[in-house]
């Protein structure tokens, strides 16, 4: 069963019970963004042009140029993962910051707390 609750940071988060007590350790978070792409793409297809991964990282074998190359084009820290630009109701759009199945093999860093805080208090989900 999905659950949602806010952390101690006031970030509303979702999870699956059943998949966070498992004692498998949970897929890469790259797999996880595979399968959210191929599934909101699947469920919704004439939409999917507005939802899409914000490449904010540099992959482990980035040089130091590139990195740097990223910064100036305007990476920032705490970007988060997702933006669907579909607006629902009172939200401009919804903003994911993904994480690891089981909330023990992966945490929310600081500039991603604060920017999905801010999001939220701009209209966005």
């Amino acid at each position: 069963m999905i659950k949602s609750a806010r952390n101690k940071s006031g970030i509303l988060c979702y999870w699956d019970d059943a998949l966070n007590a498992s004692k498998v350790k949970s897929p890469k978070e790259d797999i996880e963004q595979k399968q959210l792409n191929a599934h909101s793409t699947f469920l919704y297809p004439e939409l999917s042009p507005m939802f899409f991964h914000v490449v904010n990282e540099s992959g482990g074998g980035g040089s130091a140029f590139y990195g740097n190359k990223l910064n100036t084009l305007g990476r920032k820290k705490g970007t988060p993962d997702w933006f669907v630009m579909v607006p629902s109701g009172e939200y401009h759009g919804l903003i994911i910051e993904l994480k690891r199945t089981r909330k023990k093999d992966s945490s929310i860093s600081k500039e991603s707390a604060n920017f999905l805080l801010l999001a939220e208090k701009l209209g966005y989900k």
